[in-house]
Parts: C-alpha cells; sequence; structure tokens
C-alpha cells in the first residue's frame, strides 16, 4: 500500500535512493506505470495457470497429473509480478510521488490481478471438468475481493480496517508456495476457506465501532481484535506450518494434487435424489 513516509530513518532512506530512483524516472517508469505492468504479468500468470494450474514439477515424475516445466514458468512470471507490486508502493515513497490516485490505482488494479490469477485456476479445471477445484478457485478469488471491500467499508468507521491473518501478502505467499511446488490444488484448499475469518474479523469490528458509536454500549471505543502479530513467533509458526503442508500433503495423499471431484459427485447424487 501506497503511504507517506515520516520516520528520519525513512527520511535518510530516501535521502539515499534518491539517485537511483531519479534515473528510473528519468527512464520513463514512474510507479504507476510499474502498477500496469504488474497487471500485464498477472495477465500472463493466468494465461499460464489456465494451461498447467494443476501440473506436477519435473522432480515429481509419479504424480498422478501431468508432469510438466509450466508450474515453473508460472513461478518465475509471477514472482516477477510480486515483485514488482511491492516495487511500485517503493518507488512511489521514496521519489515523493505518493497521490491519491496512485493508491487508488494500485488497489484496483491489484483486485484485477487476484482474479485473473484464480480464474486461470477456474479455468483449467473447468476444462478438465472438475467442478470441486473448480470452485476453490472462484472462492480464493471471491475472498481477494471481498477481504479488501470489507477493509474499504470498515474504515468508514474505524481508523483502520487493515485487521486479520489473512492480507494479500499472506495470499500471495501461500499461493507462490503452491505453485513452486506444483502443489497449486493444496493452496486453492486453504485459500478457498481460511480467508472467510478475516471477513468476519472485519465486519464484527465495524459492527463494534457502530454500536458504539450509537450509544448502544456505553463502554468507549471497542478495542482493537487479538490476532496473530506479524512477523511474530505464533505467526511465523502458522505460515511455515502452511506452507510445509502445503509441500507435503500431496505427496501424503494423491487427492490434493486435484484429481478428486467430491462437489461433482454430491451434485450428482443430489440431483439423482430429486
Amino acid at each position: 500500500m501506497r503511504g507517506d513516509s515520516s520516520r528520519p530513518e525513512d527520511m535518510a532512506d530516501e535521502a539515499e535512493a534518491a539517485p537511483w530512483t531519479e534515473r528510473i524516472l528519468r527512464a520513463g517508469v514512474t510507479p504507476n506505470r510499474l502498477t500496469v505492468l504488474n497487471l500485464a504479468l498477472s495477465v500472463g500468470t493466468a494465461g499460464l495457470l489456465t494451461v498447467g494450474a494443476s501440473h506436477a514439477p519435473p522432480w515429481e515424475p509419479d504424480a498422478p497429473v501431468p508432469v510438466s516445466a509450466w508450474p515453473m514458468l508460472t513461478l518465475a512470471v509471477m514472482s516477477l509480478a510480486f515483485l514488482i507490486d511491492l516495487a511500485d508502493g517503493a518507488l512511489a515513497r521514496l521519489s515523493g510521488r505518493v497521490t491519491p490516485f496512485g493508491a487508488v490505482l494500485d488497489s484496483t488494479l491489484d483486485r484485477y490481478s487476484d482474479l485473473l490469477i484464480f480464474g486461470g485456476c477456474a479455468l483449467h479445471f473447468s476444462m478438465r471438468g472438475n467442478l470441486t477445484w473448480t470452485a476453490a478457485s472462484l472462492l480464493a478469488g471471491m475472498h481477494a475481493v471481498v477481504i479488501s471491500y470489507a477493509k474499504a467499508r470498515t474504515e468508514n468507521f474505524v481508523r483502520t480496517g487493515n485487521h486479520g491473518f489473512w492480507q494479500r501478502g499472506e495470499r500471495c505467499i501461500l499461493f507462490t508456495a503452491g505453485v513452486a511446488t506444483g502443489h497449486a490444488a493444496a493452496a486453492l484448499a486453504i485459500l478457498a476457506v481460511l480467508p472467510v475469518t478475516t471477513v468476519i474479523l472485519r465486519l464484527r469490528l465495524a459492527c463494534d465501532a457502530l454500536r458504539d458509536r450509537d450509544g448502544r454500549t456505553g463502554a468507549g471505543p471497542p478495542p482493537p481484535p487479538r490476532e496473530l502479530r506479524r512477523g511474530g513467533p505464533a505467526y511465523l509458526a502458522a505460515m511455515a506450518a502452511m506452507i510445509a503442508w502445503i509441500g507435503v500433503a500431496p505427496r501424503v495423499w494423491p487427492a490434493w494434487y486435484g484429481t478428486p471431484d467430491p462437489l461433482r459427485t454430491f451434485l450428482t447424487r443430489l440431483a439423482s435424489d430429486t
């Protein structure tokens, strides 16, 4: 997120970075152009996932899915997009070009990027005729949008709605782990379910703030919700556990490669019963 930088150490960093930022800006590279480039790379990532979202890497030749180099190629393009996503905000701060429109553009195109990536997964699994993992891909994309929307709406009533474990960085890291290991379906299983907890947390925060504003509690502003401190031991343990699960689960139970289709089985039985 693009924000203002006012700490002494930040100003020192800006002074040191001024020469290279000026060279980049003279070359015609601006924060907003980096933001648009990130979207273009996300389109490329979506195309790669459309072809090979469920493919296993070459070092897993016994996987029950196609084995190819698509996971490595997807990882390369997606990692570049992720680095540029970080760079546009940094360039804006270091060059003094932080603007409200830049923040709006960045947030808007981030939502397109999220939907493109998960949409590519949905197209891949739909072409394979797998309803379960198509639905998981769509749910992961839905959470990405609703989490951002809940934050924006909550900030009408509280100082910041940036609460909850499942912020964009966490979602990107876990999905990148899935692509890097060729276990994108295992990552989708997490991203289709757990991020709803952040939506609920932000809705609860807005509800408490509105009750206090309307004088229905009389207890003053609600305390900030208890959550894992980003970078703390519990946070790092949770991230490490999920990344390890993504890497190991499909090797232990091959269903996590994205091969079964329990949703289709359930809907077929439901239709036959009715």
